[in-house]
Formats: structure tokens, C-alpha cells, sequence
């Protein structure tokens, strides 16, 4: 494994357990060489079921680490979105 392989292996950051338990919203990173930064995207991972990308913004979506959560029905959630300017989706 080189230091690039590392570099390209996705993080994930700031999971969100959802009010019944049964799923966690995050956020994970893909590395961009271009911008030379690592673009983070929220997923949605169901308990034993696979994970699915939310959202696909090519610029990334996350301003701060606590910008993620889930409403508290569990029905939706709430994170600030960072592009074009910072608001609430």
C-alpha cells in the first residue's frame, strides 16, 4: 500500500444514527486530485442493507462537522448545504 492508496481511501465523518435505530446518515470523502482536496458527500447506510450516496455535488458538501442531522421523526434530515453559498436543504 502507498501513501497514494491511503490517500484515496474513503473517510467517513460525522454519523447520525436515526431516531428508531435502524439507520446512519454520514458523511464520506473521495479524494480530487485536481482540487487537491478530499470532497465529502452524505450517505445513507440502512442496518444490513448497503450504503447509498445522497448526495453528488462535485464541490462536496460539508461546511462544519455538526452541519448533519436527522429531523426527529426520522423522516428527513437537515444538513447546510456549502455551494454556492451556505443554506439549508
Amino acid at each position: 500500500m502507498t501513501l497514494i492508496d491511503l490517500a484515496e481511501l474513503p473517510r467517513a465523518l460525522n454519523p447520525q444514527i436515526s431516531p428508531d435505530g435502524r439507520t446512519v446518515i454520514y458523511h464520506q470523502s473521495r479524494a480530487d486530485w485536481k482540487l487537491d482536496l478530499p470532497i465529502w458527500n452524505i450517505w445513507r447506510q440502512d442496518t444490513g442493507g448497503g450504503a447509498r450516496q445522497l448526495t453528488f455535488s462535485e464541490a462536496g458538501e460539508i461546511n462544519a462537522p455538526g452541519d448533519l442531522r436527522w429531523s426527529p421523526d426520522g423522516k428527513t434530515i437537515l444538513f447546510v448545504r456549502s455551494n454556492p453559498a451556505p443554506q439549508i436543504s
